[in-house]
């Protein structure tokens, strides 16, 4: 018997199926934007795709500040409803609010007034509520369960909660903004991530301190940790943020994937002006998304049978080949086989994407065993710098490569530049993305480094 197995158990099924519910309220808040912001102010608004993609990612310098204040704070929570539960209850109705006004911006207002208004709501939505909401959710994983299995779980049924809103998004986004414009649109989106955010909240219970630590409450150590990490400063954090490796390569690897779902984006311009029918992108998205939920059903026994860093490693290589073999499909139209390939990667990045939480998770126990501090909050805070960075910096990436190409907004007929930069980054772009982060993902096996930190420690007190 595996010693996965023999681990206490912390969660039922509802518990971890109420968990991955909630996920659909926070990747609504990043899938809305990322997929049909840029189109909207375009196309709907009239504003200069250049101009937004600067925009977009200079608001990021401010979340660059507020994740690890946010993750910071989080560890310097103690309520009777926990350390993260308190933030994720109330960040979520903020979050809607600014949702809605990135969404809608008023016709009537000067061009200047519309962009200031889009920065404010844009960046009030990722820097604070956002922010507060993404973190509180990913540290419940370390914070609800110490058993990896459940952790793993927890992370499956996210990963299904995020791939249900990638798919409805698809279908919903086009036809509801039709019928009710963009501003009801995101209304309504706003409203369905409070509701399932709120299942997440009532489903999941944070553990004892005591039982995290494996300190008795009330002992003198007990009393110690706590003042220790209520007087660690934020100077303190970073440094134990910054010298865990662990920490460096998942927040790596985050940016990498968020700037791929920032780079989708541009998957209605490519449906749109290339294929000549937006609604195929639905089609699509289907397509690709059954072959998602058939690898969450791989992810569990390829973990048991390989270990959690080969099953990342080896899924995230096959992810990029995969894309790589999609590509000339692509280009050359052939529809119907560039699916076929897109589906397979798609099969492939189902297992990492249920591990990635868990791996932050055990980043954060190894730095509670190397250097005696619970920093959950603020290991955490990669989940949402790589979320916000990597999808602005995708986003806007994508506003400067359709002004290099000469994206003419609504023209029937795109010009050879523009065709060639929606191909380049709809088709070539998730290839190298999966590939470079295959080479990251080569030096993530914390099993081992936990081994080799027990070693040492041993021998010392030997």
């Amino acid at each position: 018997m595996s010693s996965q197995d023999t681990q206490k158990k912390y969660l039922k099924l509802h518990n971890q199926i109420g968990y991955g519910v909630g996920a659909m309220g926070t990747n609504i808040l990043y899938a809305l934007p990322s997929y049909f912001l840029m189109i909207y102010l375009t196309d709907s608004v009239g504003l200069d795709p250049l101009i937004i993609g600067t925009l977009m990612v200079v608001s990021k310098l401010f979340d660059g500040v507020t994740d690890v204040i946010c993750g910071n704070l989080i560890d310097k929570t103690h309520t009777k409803m926990g350390k993260a539960r308190p933030w994720l209850l109330f960040s979520m109705f903020g979050a809607a609010v600014c949702l809605f006004g990135s969404f809608a911006i008023p016709e009537q207002l000067g061009q200047t007034a519309q962009y200031a208004w889009f920065f404010i709501f844009y960046t009030s939505l990722n820097a604070i509520f956002y922010t507060a909401a993404g973190i509180a959710y990913n540290s419940l994983t370390a914070l609800a369960t110490k058993n990896e299995k459940e952790r793993v779980g927890m992370g499956t049924w996210s990963v299904v909660g995020g791939y249900v809103v990638q798919i409805g998004l698809s279908y919903v986004g086009v036809t509801l903004s039709s019928a009710i414009g963009w501003s009801g649109t995101a209304a309504v989106f706003g409203v369905f991530a409070i509701l399932v955010n709120l299942v997440t909240f009532f489903s999941i219970k944070e553990l004892p301190e005591e039982e995290l630590t494996g300190v008795e409450k009330g002992t003198e150590v007990d009393e110690i940790q706590k003042d220790a990490i209520q007087k660690i400063s934020f100077f303190k954090s970073m440094k134990l943020l910054f010298t865990n490796r662990f920490y460096l390569l998942i927040l790596s690897t985050y940016l990498l994937v968020y700037v791929y779902a920032g780079l989708a984006s541009v998957g209605a311009y490519w449906f749109t002006y290339i294929l000549g029918d937006v609604n195929k992108i639905g089609v699509y998205s289907m397509c690709v998304g059954i072959p998602a939920y058939a690898g969450i059903l791989i992810n569990v026994p390829l973990v048991k049978k390989i270990g959690m860093y080969k099953t990342v490693f080896g899924t995230v290589m096959l992810t990029g080949i995969f894309f790589l073999l999609a590509v000339p499909f692509g280009v050359s139209g052939n529809f119907t086989m560039f699916v076929v390939m897109s589906a397979l990667a798609n099969l492939f990045s189902s297992p990492y994407n249920c591990c990635l939480n868990t791996m932050i998770a055990k980043a954060s126990d190894y730095t509670y065993h190397k250097d005696g501090y619970r920093i959950d909050g603020t290991m955490y805070s990669c989940t949402s710098v790589g979320i916000k960075v990597g999808s602005a910096l995708g986003t806007g990436l994508t506003g400067w490569l359709l002004s290099l190409g000469n994206y003419m907004p609504g023209a029937e007929v795109q010009p050879a530049s523009s065709i060639a930069v929606l191909n380049f980054m709809f088709l070539v772009a998730p290839a190298i993305v999966f590939c470079l982060m295959g080479a990251l993902c080569g030096f993530m096996n914390i099993d081992k480094a936990e081994e080799k930190l027990k070693e040492r420690t041993a021998i010392g007190e030997g």
